[in-house]
């Protein structure tokens, strides 16, 4: 399977992250509801950390020593990037914010990381292909989500929505991250960068536990946060095809 033909299985593989990544706005909305937004975070940050290491482990993937201090700052800011503000800036603004403006909102993700792109990587400058790409794409989402959510950007709270538009940021800021580190194999890459971004997400939520009213979390709550946490906490990350590709348009470091 190659990015040029994806056949079958590469389709299937989309539609299936698709339904995980589009389902965890449904689990967020859940969650938020008895849970803080901190917590809900963390706890989705925390057990795909363990399970993405055991997985790496069980590959034979060990992870780089601390004293690896390059790489794992690489990791640091993809953690940070990639999972622990977008997860905390999403898990806030779906207190106020439904699901399906959620969605639209983060739609908007791929335009932002083409945009960044083009102004960072020499092989991924923005052309009228993938622009349309984009509004096809787009245009999808909101017919998808229906008129409902559509009207929902009108009456939400602005500065929520804002939130969830800044995930999208971090997100394109973490793509691109992704292609300035060292080679990696992608298992060691999704276990280092959750460890960070648990790390990174423990002090707001021990401090919201501490200090807020005691968390009554009900079962569905729990089962959310569980589900965050087993199946779509890990963003996708290039192929290594696509990543090789990306690195020897590069120019070369001295």
């Amino acid at each position: 399977m190659s990015p040029e033909a994806p056949g079958i299985r590469g389709w299937g593989g989309l539609g299936v992250l698709a339904l995980l990544w589009g389902g965890a706005f449904a689990f967020i909305a859940i969650a938020v509801e008895t849970v803080p937004p901190s917590l809900v975070a963390f706890g989705r940050l925390a057990i795909g950390a363990m399970l993405l290491t055991a997985w790496a482990l069980h590959r034979r993937r060990r992870l780089p020593p601390l004293t690896d201090t390059r790489r794992w700052a690489w990791f640091a800011a993809l953690g940070l990037f990639g999972n622990t503000l977008p997860f905390t800036l999403i898990a806030i603004g779906q207190q106020e914010v439904p699901s399906g403006v959620a969605g639209i909102l983060m739609g908007m993700t791929p335009l932002a990381i083409i945009a960044a792109a083009h102004f960072v990587l020499p092989n991924e400058r923005l052309n009228p292909a993938k622009a349309a790409g984009f509004l096809i794409g787009f245009s999808g989402i909101v017919l998808l989500m229906g008129p409902s959510a559509v009207d929902g950007l009108l009456s939400t709270s602005f500065v929520f929505q804002a939130l969830i538009f800044a995930a999208t940021l971090a997100y394109a800021t973490n793509a691109i991250l992704y292609q300035a580190g060292p080679e990696t194999a992608p298992s060691t890459v999704a276990a280092g960068s959750l460890i960070c971004a648990a790390i990174f997400a423990a002090p707001l939520a021990i401090w919201d536990m501490a200090a807020g009213p005691p968390v009554q979390a009900g079962w569905a709550a729990i089962f959310s946060v569980l589900a965050l946490g087993r199946f779509p906490t890990e963003p996708g990350r290039p192929s290594s095809t696509w990543r090789s590709r990306a690195k020897s348009a590069r120019p070369s470091s001295p």
